[in-house]
């Protein structure tokens, strides 16, 4: 075999070899992203419901408040809820946004990177208010249904407010903390495993 003849088919080697790489890498790029767009699914899900939730619950509360007009303690206690649910809510919009901005097949890994890393900081900037607000909305749900449902005003029986209140928010707060632990945290840690594969899979190649 000539030299000639050897370098061209040599060539054609590489040129094979390289599209053979290119066409793994796709395949595990798809790969991946499939699996990178199904962790996503769950806590966006999540977001969706409880978005749809509080959008809900606003209007009943402050139906439920307006009730009371001649009662202060009543309507403020409504009015609160309605307050503190709307916080949610917008918080909910933040992190939804963030959701959508993801593009999960047509950006780049290191713009795909830096969308999760902002999609977890809105995550963790949203918990800590959250968590500060369980309180404050919790006491005002209590009192107004145990007045709405049984007529029992918690402000003269002091000792239900803090039973049930003690109760619900310890509740609540766990039920968060799990949330956000299994929820979120884990699927971002997933997340970031996929991304890692795809980096390292093109730095090897």
């Amino acid at each position: 075999m000539e030299l000639n003849d050897f370098k061209t088919l040599w060539l054609r080697y590489e040129h094979k070899l390289t599209e053979n790489l290119k066409l793994n890498e796709a395949l595990l790029r798809n790969t991946n992203l499939n699996a990178f767009r199904k962790e996503l699914q769950k806590p966006l899900l999540y977001e969706q419901l409880s978005a749809a939730l509080a959008a809900v619950l606003i209007p009943v509360f402050l139906l439920i408040s307006l009730q009371y007009t001649g009662q202060p303690k009543f309507l403020f206690s409504g009015l609160v809820c309605c307050l503190v649910l709307t916080a949610q809510l917008l918080l909910g919009i933040r992190k939804l946004k963030r959701f959508y901005a993801i593009d999960h097949y047509g950006a780049p890994l290191i713009v795909l990177q830096e969308q999760l890393t902002q999609l977890r900081l809105i995550i963790l900037r949203s918990r800590k208010l959250e968590l500060a607000l369980i309180p404050f909305l919790i006491i005002p749900v209590i009192t107004l249904l145990m007045k709405v449902m049984h007529n029992i005003d918690v402000f003269v029986d002091t000792k239900t407010i803090v039973i049930y209140a003690l109760a619900g928010i310890s509740g609540t707060m766990l039920a968060t903390v799990l949330i956000n632990k299994y929820l979120y945290d884990k699927k971002i840690k997933n997340l970031n495993t996929i991304l890692s594969e795809l980096k390292n899979y093109r730095a090897e190649n």
